[in-house]
């Protein structure tokens, strides 16, 4: 829409302004409301929002995962290493998914199913979650354009309490590094071949630490987001849906040359997920 926020005067008989100038407000006589301008202001909406869904439960006793797109058409099944691609009309989509088997016990050790996701939103990481107990889904609100959702599910000890911390980094990292020890003991480096890495906390576990050299003659940018904000519908007509946490946003330079060791699970608690770009 076009607004004027000023009216000028001028004359009939010459085509010039008078020098008579006025705000344009509501309730003069000559007042000019807004305009829809599709030239100077132009507008497309998001037509369709393609969504990915991976089920990457590979392990027997992990059983398949459900998906429904509340704000739109598409629910199915997956069994473990299935996947599933479709578009939903619009934006803004909201999604949730569940899976059968989680918090059950699966093994005499009081071992239990957890799973794990991550969403990309057009290749950018920007959500992740655990699911631990059997009344746990995974509520992802928002969602516009290119969505890719990767499940894949884990053991965890007794009482089966589940976080997980996923990291990723731009294309724009240069020749910086990072690593920590992955969930069966291996080390993970990241680089800008190798962009995505994640890891379990386990309860009365120490998490892994976090390693790394900006070896680059510019500095880093590590945004970190956490869910221990507000909590929010995830259908606002529907009260039964339940409720799910805004994201939290903190943000640190990674200066030139510097190198950073840090245990990120001492800071952070619950689900969190790094990002290093180029700053």
């Amino acid at each position: 829409m076009k607004q004027y926020a000023l009216l000028v005067q001028y004359s009939a008989t010459t085509g010039l302004p008078t020098g008579v100038v006025k705000p344009n407000v509501p309730g003069d006589p000559d007042y000019v409301p807004p305009a829809p301008d599709p030239t100077g202001c132009p507008f497309t909406s998001i037509q369709q929002t393609r969504f990915t869904i991976n089920n990457y439960t590979t392990k027997e006793q992990a059983g398949p995962i459900t998906y429904n797109v509340i704000t739109g058409a598409n629910t199915a099944t997956l069994q473990a290493s299935e996947s599933s691609a479709f578009e939903e009309m619009g934006e803004n989509h909201t999604i949730t998914i569940s899976g059968e088997r989680i918090g059950q016990t699966w093994r005499y050790t009081g071992e239990t199913i957890t799973y794990d996701a991550f969403l990309f939103k057009d290749e950018k990481l920007t959500a992740v979650g655990s699911a631990s107990a059997s009344w746990d889904n995974f509520n992802f609100l928002g969602l516009s354009g290119e969505i890719l959702i990767n499940v894949v599910s884990t053991d965890r000890g007794y009482y089966g309490q589940a976080n997980v911390v996923a990291i990723q980094l731009g294309e724009d990292v240069g020749t910086a590094t990072f690593s920590f020890i992955g969930n069966d003991g291996e080390l993970v480096t990241l680089d800008s071949n190798n962009t995505f890495g994640a890891y379990d906390m386990q309860p009365y576990m120490v998490a892994p630490d976090f390693n790394g050299t900006n070896s680059n003659d510019f500095p880093l940018l590590m945004e970190i987001t956490t869910y221990d904000g507000d909590w929010v519908p995830v259908d606002p007509d529907n009260p039964d849906a339940g409720s799910v946490p805004l994201p939290n946003v903190t943000t640190e330079t990674i200066e030139a040359g510097a190198v950073i060791s840090r245990n990120l699970s001492a800071d952070f608690g619950g689900d969190f997920f790094v990002r290093i770009v180029k700053k």
